[in-house]
């Protein structure tokens, strides 16, 4: 009986996976070809809709203001949003009210928000009623209405060919669109997601003076200019942090708080020889490159600060910067390229040609001891004494990014050079290949293929050093002349463990899956596709005990609308299905998520992209359950989460060994701060988040996380840049370690905070933009960009020691306070404060409708007595003429 009540558990939960399908759904995707004959890859298609919504007479959108952009085509669209820094609050409507009932409502809302925003951001209105509009909608655009806000810049879609989707810009969805939205609700969650770009300044701790500094000396070289805004207020203004979205990496948009006097904001602005004559607060002023030195909001009309426009402000930089454009790509031609900023010089995905290997470290481990297969080129010593030596074959690179494709690892080994060296043992694994496979009629280059083979959890440390062992594993190796052929026999010892899935079977496969404690993944094929690819073989092996991968072969609409997917989707569809990550969406209890392969995020299918795809999304998993498979795993599939191990290939020696997975475990202390910092290389940074480490700070998780974003990128590109400024990664409780906090010129009040110091030439330098990933990334890259101008000279060894304190000890954290209702007391008074203000606007609409109503029926009264007295008075002309 407990069986069949598991049994009849998961299938219930299948049941409400598979219930729904997505109403008013506008979903589009992609066309792709496997092909098994060649390197596979993904092409995009142009996708349209070819069912025109017919003319109507509601059809207009009698709800739109000056203060809502109309975008009439998609170009337009493309250019003022998608490739634009601005931000924008996009409402996705459909002017036929009898198709879309609530949009006219909707409508009006969103026109009184764009009214109270005050440009501060844009607010524009597609209509999908139109058939060119629908085929350029973003991505999660999944019906209509739908309000989206766009604030991170659009980036170009390497990969895509239709021109309406070459540029893309990651949008929030609001998800109040249908219930419970007001204006002023809208208003206030489009100012809390205005990117906030603007450096914070203090003429008291001297960080004013540094920056300022900083900037002149860079001015003359990227002829830009630096905008700062003197006032007497504590927080950002939202007009200085929407100014700073609009023109992010062009010029540097600072903020000088908590100014006392105009006379001091004067007397900071003396070393630049300053002649305002606006003697009050706000100031805005802006340092320009040359000999004009310094201007200032209204010195040539007059206009007062106080009553500026974003549009205003952004005139007054446009006036001196003559290339500040909000738009990324004003072309609309097909050979448009994303721009080059400063920032984005620094070239962190170059990646080195391979060169020789003649040594790899534990040769024997990554080799043999690994179950996926690999090809083995190896170059001998040629007759041809003119020939020159080259280090890869020919078109290596090529073929090695397709094997890699298919989940075929590489190495190349030069028997050459190791046949020429002294020393060398000859029990030595690449001796032995070479003695073996070394020799191959005077041809330069040879191949050799590793078939797959299955190694068992414990079988590395018993057979490593195991003679016969080895002895078997080479007699497996397989020679050949070619590097194709190599891979062609090695690929079809990939064990097939995809299940071929019927339509008719797609819940009792769902439902298997999650009885064996595995997430289930499917391949929704096309009818081009006859049977799973090579990467789909080699990734069911891989992930084997954690994932079922499925296949369905022409894939039919009716089970795409099955799995709650658009029925008008191009395939093939990659998806998982998992536990609904927490936060994210309301689920029915017991349901299931689904998450689709996204390539603008992961590229192009491929079994590496793959393989990150379903890693990621295996962690909404149990913890525990996942981190046991992966421990238990990586080493024989040579796996690691974010990246793939590609031992042997060859790689320049690193000056410090950095790990993403590690450095951001816990807070360094004492202990551990020297080894962590002080003793890293002469070209290690070390980037120190500042954080609020008490037990009662809730943020805690999400300001590590922050960083170890910025971390995981880092860390991954600059390993394929040797030699280069390397950055080490690390946190401190900030609220403990209150000495080493004052030392570096970091106040409390300013937490969470970075600071990036250098451990032998005693220099750091504070963030003093916002702290969020964005804001790291882009500090890093301007200390590699300025080469360390900026950084200010700090302590020593001594004066920078961490305390060998216990931090739990402390007399502020030996009783934290109990969480009560009293804690979000000023968000409860505020929100009481809104529900108010709208409660009176309510009551005052009500009172101005019962007016109107009342003066409508007395105009009907007064009307029907006119018609009365004249219907009197004719009878009587009447009777007087009778």
């Amino acid at each position: 009986m407990t069986g069949r009540k598991n049994t009849c558990v998961i299938l219930c939960m299948v049941t409400l996976l598979l219930a729904g399908a997505l109403e008013n759904s506008l979903v589009y995707g992609e066309e792709v070809d496997f092909d098994t004959d060649r390197e596979e890859t993904i092409e995009d298609v142009d996708v349209t809709i070819e069912e025109e919504q017919p003319e109507s007479e509601f059809g207009s959108l009698e709800w739109l203001t000056d203060d809502v952009y109309l975008f009439d085509t998609s170009s337009d669209f493309q250019k003022k949003v998608i490739r634009s820094t601005r931000s924008w609050v996009v409402l996705f409507t459909h002017s036929d009210g009898q198709l879309c009932q609530s949009c006219p409502q909707i409508g009006q809302i969103f026109a009184e928000a764009a009214a109270l925003s005050k440009g501060y951001v844009s607010f524009g209105v597609v209509d999908t009623s139109k058939e060119e509009m629908r085929s350029s909608l973003p991505e999660n655009v999944q019906g209509v209405p739908q309000i989206n806000m766009f604030t991170a810049p659009g980036k170009r879609n390497a990969y895509a060919t239709n021109k309406n989707k070459r540029w893309y810009r990651a949008s929030i969805m609001y998800s109040q669109t249908n219930t419970g939205v007001s204006a002023r609700g809208l208003k206030r969650w489009a100012y809390e997601r205005i990117p906030d770009n603007v450096i914070r300044l203090s003429l008291e701790n001297g960080n004013f003076t540094t920056w300022t500094q900083a900037e002149i000396s860079t001015m003359d070289n990227n002829n830009k200019g630096a905008l700062i805004l003197f006032t007497d207020k504590s927080q950002v203004s939202t007009l200085m942090k929407s100014l700073s979205a609009v023109i992010n990496d062009q010029i540097s948009v600072a903020q000088v708080s908590s100014v006392a006097s105009p006379e001091l904001a004067l007397k900071a602005l003396e070393a630049f020889k300053f002649k305002g004559e606006d003697k009050n607060l706000p100031l805005l002023v802006m340092l320009l490159p040359g000999k004009d030195g310094i201007d200032y909001y209204g010195s040539s009309t007059g206009a007062k600060l106080s009553k500026a426009s974003l549009e205003d402000l952004y005139e007054f930089a446009c006036s001196h910067i003559s290339t500040l454009s909000d738009t990324i790509s004003d072309s609309d031609s097909d050979n448009d390229t994303e721009p080059k900023t400063d920032a984005s010089k620094v070239d962190w995905s170059q990646i080195p040609l391979p060169e020789e290997t003649t040594h790899i470290e534990n040769a024997s481990t990554a080799l043999f001891f690994r179950s996926s297969p690999a090809v083995i080129a190896l170059r001998h010593t040629s007759t041809d004494a003119d020939a020159p030596t080259s280090q890869i074959p020919e078109d290596w690179n090529e073929q090695r990014k397709k094997y890699m494709g298919q989940g075929i690892r590489t190495y190349v080994i030069h028997c050459d050079d190791i046949a020429r060296k002294d020393g060398v043992s000859k029990s030595n694994v690449l001796v032995r290949i070479c003695a073996k496979y070394g020799k191959d009629e005077g041809k330069t280059w040879s191949y050799v293929g590793m078939p797959y083979h299955l190694v068992e959890e414990s079988e590395e440390a018993s057979s490593q050093d195991d003679e016969s062992e080895l002895s078997s594993r080479l007699e497996m190796l397989q020679h050949h002349s070619e590097a194709s052929d190599a891979a062609k026999s090695i690929g079809d010892t990939i064990p097939d463990m995809v299940m071929r899935v019927p339509a008719s079977a797609l819940q009792n496969f769902i439902a298997g899956a999650i009885q064996t404690g595995s997430m289930p993944c499917l391949l929704l094929g096309s009818a081009k596709i006859k049977s799973p690819p090579q990467m789909l073989l080699s990734l069911s092996s891989a992930v084997a005990g954690l994932v079922q991968i499925g296949f369905i072969q022409n894939t039919s609409p009716e089970v795409l609308t099955t799995l709650g997917l658009n029925a008008n989707m191009k395939l093939p569809i990659f998806i998982c299905m998992h536990q609904p990550p927490p936060g994210q969406g309301d689920h029915p209890e017991g349901a299931l998520a689904t998450s689709m392969y996204d390539r603008r995020m992961f590229g192009k299918f491929s079994y590496d992209s793959m393989l990150t795809f379903v890693l990621h999304t295996a962690q909404f998993k149990d913890e525990q359950e996942f981190a046991s498979w992966f421990e238990n795993s990586k080493r024989r599939h040579g796996l690691e989460l974010g990246k793939r191990e590609e031992e042997g290939q060859p790689q320049q020696p690193s000056s410090t060994k950095l790990s993403v997975e590690e450095d951001l475990d816990i807070d360094v202390n004492a202990n551990t701060w020297a080894n962590r910092c002080i003793d890293s290389q002469k070209n290690v940074l070390c980037v120190i988040g500042l954080f609020d480490g008490s037990e009662g700070h809730a943020n805690l998780e999400n300001d590590i996380e922050n960083l170890r974003v910025v971390q995981k990128k880092v860390v991954e590109e600059q390993a394929k840049q040797p030699g280069s400024t390397r950055f080490r990664f690390m946190w401190i409780d900030a609220t403990c370690q209150k000495r080493f906090t004052k030392t570096i010129g970091v106040e409390l009040s300013a937490l969470p905070a970075v600071y990036v110091y250098h451990p032998h030439k005693y220099l750091g330098q504070k963030m003093i933009m916002g702290y969020d990933s964005n804001n790291i990334d882009r500090l890093l890259k301007q200390i590699i960009i300025r080469k360390g101008r900026g950084f200010a000279p700090v302590g020593n060894d001594k004066s920078l020691a961490l305390e060998d304190i216990d931090c739990s000890s402390l007399p502020e954290r030996a009783a934290l306070p109990q969480a009560t209702d009293d804690d979000d007391a000023d968000l409860d008074d505020m929100l009481a404060e809104i529900r108010a203000e709208e409660e009176r606007e309510r009551q005052q609409r009500q009172l101005e409708e019962e007016e109107e109503k009342k003066q409508r029926n007395k105009d009907k009264k007064n009307e029907k007595k006119k018609k009365t007295k004249k219907k009197k008075k004719k009878k009587k002309k009447v009777k007087d003429e009778l």
